[in-house]
């Protein structure tokens, strides 16, 4: 393989946003167990465990104690899922 060396994390992290960006993962969706994602990707636990902080970090999934991690339900044009401080306090109902 002469392409430049991407790292294993950041491969699962690209692979599950493409999955989120295209509506394969919609929000609210369960993502795999770590272990099925280490089998899919062939990467170690910790590999898919540093993923998920990635992941996690820029507001496309949370975890949930003993449930699982899911897709973020996250507002149109959030790329990155951070909040911008120029709409803070402006969330007046009609």
């Amino acid at each position: 393989m002469q392409t430049p060396s991407v790292p294993d994390y950041q491969r699962v992290v690209d692979a599950i946003t493409e999955k989120i960006n295209s509506g394969e993962l919609e929000p609210g969706a369960e993502l795999p167990s770590y272990n099925e994602l280490h089998v899919e990707y062939d990467v170690s636990v910790s590999t898919v465990q540093r993923a998920m902080l990635v992941l996690r970090a820029q507001g496309l999934v949370e975890g949930r104690q003993g449930k699982g991690t899911y897709v973020t339900v996250r507002p149109l044009g959030g790329a990155s899922g951070a909040s911008t401080d120029g709409d803070a306090g402006t969330s007046a109902e009609p």
